[in-house]
Order: structure tokens, then C-alpha cells, then sequence
């Protein structure tokens, strides 16, 4: 899911060149219900595709390993979910191609 969203990119983290990310920190201004934690994260891939980097919305790095790390990763998996539910199927298939 969300293979459609990976772009490339050319960061080097902790001497790891990240060569792919799949970026969802546009999605943190939607509006949650109270309680809830908001979308976003931009997840960096290394060359071998393997997880290792999150920025948050607030701009932290969190990386592979690091305390907040599983958190990070299940906000970010969270936000490609529910992102490609509402915007990739339901708005380009419902919306505008039923339409």
C-alpha cells in the first residue's frame, strides 16, 4: 500500500545515504477529533528500502532504534492508511472518476 506515493530523495542520515521517502507531513493540519494524534510523518528509506528516518510534523528526526522510533512508525503507517483510503480512492474513484 502507498507504493505510489515513494519519491526519491537524496538525504544522508547518520552516514546512511536515504535514497527514497514517502512524505505525509502535509496531512498534520487536518483536523482530528480531541484526543486524537494529528497525521503526518515523512518516512526515509535507505537504497535497500529499509526504514530509517521519520520527521515529524514538528520537524523532530526520529530514527530507527531511537526511543519514540515504534511510536513514529505506527503514527506514520496510520497516516498512509487513512490517506490512501480518503484521498487516493475515495476522491480520485468515488469523486471525480464516478462523477
Amino acid at each position: 500500500i502507498g507504493t505510489h506515493r515513494v519519491e526519491t530523495a537524496s538525504r544522508v542520515f547518520g552516514g546512511e545515504q536515504l535514497r527514497f521517502v514517502v512524505a505525509l507531513n502535509a496531512f498534520a493540519s487536518f483536523q482530528v477529533r480531541p484526543g486524537f494524534s494529528r497525521y503526518g510523518g515523512d518516512m526515509y528509506f535507505s537504497e535497500a528500502g529499509m526504514p530509517v528516518l521519520v520527521v515529524t510534523p514538528d520537524g523532530t528526526e526520529v530514527s530507527r532504534g531511537s526511543r519514540d522510533w515504534q511510536y513514529w512508525k505506527f503514527v506514520w503507517r496510520s497516516s498512509l492508511a487513512s490517506m490512501v483510503t480518503l484521498q487516493d480512492h475515495l476522491h480520485m474513484a468515488h469523486y471525480k472518476v464516478a462523477n
